[in-house]
């Protein structure tokens, strides 16, 4: 009697102790808007823009969709942190949001990419352009890439809509992450939940340096290879809450951590080897992305990125990202060598 009443004791001592973990994580949470983040974005959207119409002047700057993963991963979960995981709506409403900030701009792309299509296209490649528009549409497009092509092959400069792969992974993780995070919330300490995100993490990394030696096309749209690259945000915003900073330092050594993150993130525009991209490669970016993330809010870094201009690429960053890719796409079908003028006039025509 003795010993089933002690156990009954701890059991309900850790009851107590997950409940008071569960409010603890709530408690006081607020979510402040970070321009510096958005300046981040807007590196990491020139960085793509520049790959993707000047590759020989910017040869490895699609490192810039990997920072968006970081980035991607840190808010949402961010926001999954605030949510009160005994809330039964919460994932609704956390869906329904997603919905109202991605869907808009989507469907006028697909929309209007179709309708030039129609006349721009032989019938062959006007069927490919609907099967990309059906998965774009449904966030499958890395899945229908992964069929079709590699993503550094010459072909893929003539499809209008393959780089909605990004996007698809993302959308992909935004389903699944909140379940699974929010499922972890449920069971465990609040402290544990880091450990888990960790586990996840390497478990991923790991997969992707395999996977990328054996089939770099598989890697690159795979939303399991890349999930540690969501999930390293996704580490990062968890311990923003932890620990009450990211990473408390100095505003010193702090300055010297992110001048050394952004020069290794612009240096890996320059020189990583897309042949054996993403494997051990992506961790220049992703590590480089994460120190700005952990540290530019307190250095003259952050405030070279809350600058107004960077503000404002970055909060256009997706839009842009929709749009440019498509224009580059069609002249490049209308004029194989198409002029600098040419190419640098579909990207101003993506930022109205």
């Amino acid at each position: 009697m003795t010993t089933n009443a002690q156990s009954s004791s701890t059991l309900t001592r850790l009851k107590v102790k997950n409940i008071d973990s569960l409010r603890l994580e709530t408690r006081d949470i607020q979510l402040t808007y970070r321009p510096d983040i958005d300046g981040l974005r807007a590196i990491a959207i020139l960085l793509v823009l520049a790959f993707h119409a000047f590759p020989s002047l910017c040869p490895s700057g699609f490192v810039g969709v990997d920072v968006f993963f970081v980035i991607s991963g840190f808010l949402i979960t961010q926001i999954l942190i605030k949510v009160d995981p005994n809330d039964k709506s919460a994932l609704l409403t956390f869906y329904s949001r997603r919905v109202r900030r991605i869907f808009p701009a989507l469907i006028m792309v697909l929309l209007s990419v179709s309708v030039y299509g129609y006349f721009a296209l032989l019938p062959n490649d006007f069927s490919l352009l609907i099967k990309y528009v059906a998965a774009g549409s449904s966030f499958i497009s890395n899945i229908v890439a992964w069929q079709n092509s590699g993503y550094f092959n010459k072909s893929t400069e003539l499809a209008p809509l393959v780089h909605l792969w990004s996007l698809a992974i993302e959308e992909q993780f935004y389903i699944f992450w909140p379940v699974v995070f929010l499922g972890l919330r449920n069971r465990l300490p609040f402290n544990y939940l880091k450990h888990c995100i960790a586990i996840l993490l390497l478990l991923s990394l790991s997969l992707c340096l395999v996977v990328t030696y054996k089939d770099q096309t598989q890697a690159y749209y795979s939303p399991f290879v890349r999930a540690w690259e969501l999930l390293a945000g996704a580490w990062l915003a968890h311990r923003s809450l932890d620990s009450g900073k990211l990473f408390p330092t100095g505003r010193v050594k702090a300055l010297f951590i992110t001048i050394f993150a952004v020069a290794s993130l612009v240096g890996s525009s320059f020189y990583i080897d897309k042949a054996t991209f993403p494997g051990v490669w992506a961790l220049m970016p992703i590590s480089a992305a994460v120190l700005i993330v952990a540290y530019a809010q307190i250095s003259w870094v952050g405030r070279f990125l809350s600058m107004p201009m960077m503000v404002y690429i970055g909060r256009i960053s997706y839009p842009l990202y929709l749009w440019h890719w498509p224009l580059l796409a069609y002249l490049r079908i209308e004029n194989p060598n198409p002029y600098w003028l040419g190419k640098l006039s579909a990207l101003a025509i993506s930022f109205s």
